[in-house]
Formats: structure tokens, sequence, C-alpha cells
């Protein structure tokens, strides 16, 4: 009996998952459209990259860090080979998407050693919002949520080398990865027998580490770069509403309280010792989106979202009640596609449509700005990056509540003082209504 059900949970997990990355994939490119400012502000760092070796990007980026120099290389290999830079981005964006998937199965599978549980867990990654919402966007996070999958999943089997080499490139994207290094040789001091070899692997993983991040640090000296690799913002994140909330408060419930219960085993304080490294990073980056960043607070889900499923086998296991783990697991897969599907349809993806409404209304203004607008007028606008992008000019960026000085501002405001409001459909029409309901007007500064 035990033979037929392994084998057929092998054969779920072995057509199930490929058919899960599928079902995500056709998901995720329904809205392929949707580029956020970011994305096209990345783009130009990219091509000063390729054509004058420098990280030059627009005004809006932090100017003390390096936006990702990893995915910052990588784009700019895509421009070397002739491919579009945003359709590289955007490209690679959902495929490492379905990276996340297939490493967070693997991660799960190492935690549980179940494989429906670890199943799972891959079927609530690939239904969750934040997901969806990130595939088609080009942005670095997904690379760096799955480079810091393969680092924690090489961890647990304990191959440090390979971590220390996942942990070194997800520096490349993040300086957030360097906290995970720290954590690698901490699990790696704390879980060793024999104290003679932890320091000689520590040694080791130490020199992989550098020799991935230490040819950036030359780079950047050479080129008068900031060291400091950094995520840029992808800006205000879509509402995650009532449901969305709830299902982190549920996961987060599920995954303390099988650490809590965890603790009352036998065998708990070793499970809870040989896990402390992702423990850690999974607290840490949920304390960062806490605080503000919520790009910090997606590195840590997949990790919730394992913690979760491992609890609630830990937990079931502490009160005797194993015979109810798949059912409980199939209905918390249940709960989070309900949950996931909700938030998505009501809040997600209106935002989503309305940026590529935006995007839409951005080209014609694009278009007039660069044949009609000298350089040497000053133009702003909340959407710097694709306007930029698109113009090939400089574009300021207009933060909210920020009053502008530029001579030309591009926004959605109703009123702007000291400014007269003109709307562009075409090179010959100024002064015409804007057709897209996002109402993008161009705002000229009084003489």
């Amino acid at each position: 009996m035990i033979t037929d059900q392994n084998r057929t949970v092998t054969l779920v997990v072995r057509y199930g998952l490929p058919v899960l990355i599928l079902v995500f994939y056709l998901t995720a490119v329904r809205h392929f459209d949707y580029t956020p400012d970011s994305t096209y502000a990345v783009a130009q760092v990219a091509q000063n990259v390729e054509h004058w070796l420098m990280f030059a990007g627009p005004a809006a980026l932090v100017e003390t860090s390096s936006p990702s120099p990893l995915w910052i290389f990588f784009q700019a290999a895509g421009i070397r080979a002739s491919i579009d830079v945003i359709l590289f981005a955007k490209v690679f964006g959902i495929f490492f998407c379905c990276a996340v998937l297939m490493l967070g199965y693997l991660t799960a599978f190492e935690v549980t050693d179940d494989r429906l549980l670890a199943f799972c867990a891959a079927f609530v990654l690939a239904t969750s919002v934040w997901l969806e919402y990130l595939a088609p966007t080009g942005s670095a996070l997904p690379a760096a949520v799955a480079l810091t999958l393969a680092s924690v999943f090489f961890l647990l089997r304990n191959e440090y080398l390979l971590a220390s080499l996942f942990a070194g490139l997800t520096t490349m994207v993040l300086w957030e990865g360097a906290l995970l290094m720290v954590l690698l040789l901490a699990d790696l001091l704390l879980n060793s027998v024999v104290r003679r070899r932890a320091y000689r692997v520590a040694a080791t993983s130490g020199v992989v580490f550098a020799v991935v991040v230490v040819p950036w640090v030359v780079y950047a000296r050479l080129h008068g770069e900031p060291v400091i690799p950094a995520l840029v913002p992808l800006g205000s994140a879509p509402a995650y509403g009532v449901f969305g909330s709830v299902s982190v408060v549920l996961l987060l419930v599920l995954a303390s309280g099988g650490v809590g219960l965890s603790l009352r085993g036998s065998d708990g304080w070793i499970h809870v010792r040989t896990h402390a490294a992702p423990i850690a990073w999974t607290a840490l980056m949920l304390g960062a989106g806490l605080a503000g960043s919520w790009e910090r607070s997606v590195l840590a889900t997949p990790f919730l979202v394992l913690w979760a499923f491992s609890g609630l086998q830990r937990g079931l296991r502490a009160v005797k009640r194993e015979g109810a783990l798949y059912l409980s697991a199939f209905a918390l897969a249940a709960v989070m596609l309900l949950v996931n599907q909700i938030t998505y349809l009501g809040t997600v993806r209106p935002a989503v449509q309305e940026s590529v409404e935006t995007s839409r209304s951005l080209a014609p203004i694009a278009s007039w700005l660069k044949s009609t607008i000298g350089d040497s007028v000053s133009v702003a606008s909340e959407h710097a990056g694709e306007l930029a992008y698109r113009s090939g000019r400089t574009v300021e960026q207009l933060r909210e509540g920020e009053t502008p000085s530029s001579a030309i501002v591009i926004t959605s405001r109703e009123d702007l003082r000291g400014y007269t409001r003109q709307f562009i459909l075409s090179q010959d029409s100024l002064a015409l209504p804007a057709s897209s309901r996002t109402r993008l007007s161009i705002w000229v500064k009084q003489p």
C-alpha cells in the first residue's frame, strides 16, 4: 500500500509540477504588456553600461548605490546580442519566476521530506499574487528570489560551496545577499561536529563568495561607481486588501506555531538549529517588509509558505494527528488559492490595467518630446523612467507632493500652481482633451 501511494505521489509530482509551471506561465503572460517605470530606468543603466561602461542612469535612481549589477550586466549582454532590453528583462523575469516554483518545491522537500507537501507549497507559490504580479515586470526581484532559494536549498543539503556561490550571486543583485552569507557561515559553525573541518569549509566558502563579489568591487572602484548593490524599488505595490492580509497572517501563524510546537518534541531543538539560517533570513526580510520595503517581504514569502506547511506537518505530529496531514495541506492550498484569486482580481489586476493604460498614454507624449522639445528644456514627470527611455532625453523624477521647477511637467495632477495645462494626442495637437481615462496632462511653466 505504501509503495502504491509513493508511486502515485511520484507521478503527481513528476507530471503535476511541469503542468503547474506551464499554467503559471500562461497566467503571467496575460499581462505581459505591463512594465513598471523602474524597469525602463534600469534599462537605461544597462544601455549606458554597454555603450560607455558607466552605471549612469536617471536621477530617480539612488546615487549612493548601484542598481543590481548582476542584472545590469545580464541585460547588457542581451543588448550586445541585439535583443530589445525591455523584452529581454521581461522574458527572463518570467523565467526566474518559473525557477522560483521549481526551487520552492525542492527547498520545501528538503525541509518536510514529503513530496506531496512540497508540491502543495509549490502550488501556493504558483497561485500567489506577488509572483503573478512580478513575473512580467522585468524587475531584478524574481532573480533575487530564485538565487536566494537556490542558496538556501544547497545550504540545507550541506553543500556550502554551492550555497556560497548563490549567496554571492544574490549579493550582486542586492546587498542583503551578504547577510545570507553571514547566516550560512553561522549555520556551518553551529551545526558542524568537527570544528577543524568547519573552519576549513568556512574559509573555502568565503573564497567562493569573494570570487563572485570581488570582481564587482574592483570594477566599481576603477569606474568610480558605488560599491553597494541595491534593488531598484518597483514603486508602490498594489493594495493587498483584507483577504491578502489574512492570508499572510494565516501563513505566519502556521509557520511560527510549527516552530513553537517543534520545541516540545525530542528532536525540536535539532530541527530549529539545523534550519536556523533560513528561519532567521525569513524573519529579517519580513521585518524589512514591515519597515516599509515591500520588495524585501517578497524575499521572505516563499520561505513563509514553506515554513507554513512544515509547521502544519510538525504541529499535527506533535498532537498525534498525522492522519489529517494531507487533508489539512490540501485545505490550506485551496484557501490560499481562493484568497489569492480574490486579491488578484479585486486589487492587483485593476492596478495593472490602469498602469498599462497610462503607458499607452505616454507613447505619444514621448514621441512629441523627442521630436519637438529640445534637450535644453527641463522636463519632469512621475513616469520619468519610461518617458526618458522612449524619448531618449533626460526627464526628472516628479515625486508625490513635490513642487516642480521644470519648464514642462507631465503629470496626472488636476492642479499645478504656476503652470498652464495643455493636452497632447499627437505632435500637431496640443489643445485637445486626452483620450485615456488616466488623463495625463502636459503642464507648461508660466513665464
